[in-house]
């Protein structure tokens, strides 16, 4: 599997010659601004699967070609609910019909149907790739692989960006005898 980093976040912090309170206006005259900056990682592995699934079908007539599909595509999607995916996570993206202009299909129709399809069990993905082909998917696109709390990946490295910055802050204030206000 794919480990993703995030490096993240640049931390200012300031390095104080006394014990004066705050200012919120800035750095007193009394004080030294230093701009210190880290970054922080976060290792994730994803832990869900996204992929597009579909039908194409032709017919010599739009309702023709168009009726193949409907039924191509309940066939996919039972399929893909039998693999385990709830309803919620297949949920159609596009569908489509249009008559042929060019090429040995002149004059027919085809017809589309995809659906976008997110396997939250990422142990499963495999399962419901092979349910949907076999069930007559003609269309495929993916699977990605994705981190469904990429929030969470983010906090952690902003943490660690933070704690690296501040040991680099206290570093710089020991070696020049201050301290961090």
């Amino acid at each position: 599997m794919k480990m993703m980093h995030l490096p993240l976040l640049v931390t200012p912090l300031a390095l104080a010659a006394c014990d004066k309170p705050y200012d919120p206006r800035g750095v007193d005259h009394d004080e030294t601004l230093l701009s210190v900056s880290a970054t922080g990682e976060s290792e994730v592995r994803p832990d869900e699967a996204f992929f597009q699934v579909g039908v194409e079908n032709f017919g010599q007539t739009g309702k023709a070609a168009s009726d193949a599909n409907a039924k191509d595509i309940a066939k996919v999607v039972a399929a893909l609910k039998q693999a385990g995916v709830p309803a919620k996570d297949i949920q159609t993206r596009t569908v489509g019909i249009q008559r042929i202009q060019y090429g040995d299909r002149q004059g027919q129709y085809q017809a589309n149907n995809i659906v976008a399809v997110t396997v939250r069990d990422i142990e499963k993905a495999g399962d419901a790739v092979t349910a949907a082909t076999e069930a007559g998917a003609n269309v495929f696109s993916g699977p990605d692989l994705r981190i469904s709390d990429s929030e969470k990946a983010a906090n952690t490295a902003y943490g660690e960006a933070f704690k690296a910055a501040k040991a680099r802050a206290q570093a710089y204030a020991d070696a020049a005898d201050m301290k961090i206000a």
